[in-house]
C-alpha cells in the first residue's frame, strides 16, 4: 500500500527480522466469546505494535480486500504485543473459501 507511515515502518523493521532479532513473530488468531468472533493479530515488532488506529487490508487473488481498523489500544502479552477485531460470519465464511494474496 503506498502509505508513507508504511515506508518508514519498512525502513525500521528491517533491524527487528532474523538474523537480527530471532524470535520475530506477526501471527494471526481467531476466537469467539459470547457468540462474538473475533480475528486476533499479534506482534514482536516495536514498529508494528497493533495500536488504536492502525489498520490491516487482506486482499485476496480475485481482489477483493478486507479491512480490518483497531478501536483499542493494544495488549501486552508476555513478549507479544496483540489486538483484535470483530469478524462477521460472511467474512469468515470469505476467509475459509478464498486465497489470501496478501496482507
Amino acid at each position: 500500500m503506498h502509505d508513507g507511515r508504511n515506508f518508514r515502518i519498512l525502513n525500521n523493521i528491517c533491524n527487528e527480522l532474523p538474523p537480527f532479532k530471532k524470535h520475530s513473530y506477526l501471527g494471526i488468531g481467531f476466537s469467539s466469546y459470547q457468540y462474538i468472533n473475533y480475528i486476533n493479530f499479534y506482534s514482536t515488532y516495536k514498529s508494528f505494535p497493533l495500536n488504536a488506529g492502525d489498520e490491516i487490508i487482506f486482499t485476496f487473488e480475485n481482489k477483493k480486500k478486507l479491512h480490518f481498523q483497531f478501536t483499542a489500544q493494544s495488549k501486552n502479552v508476555g513478549f507479544l504485543t496483540s489486538n483484535k477485531c470483530i469478524i462477521g460470519e460472511q467474512e469468515l465464511a470469505y476467509m475459509a473459501e478464498n486465497r489470501l494474496a496478501y496482507w
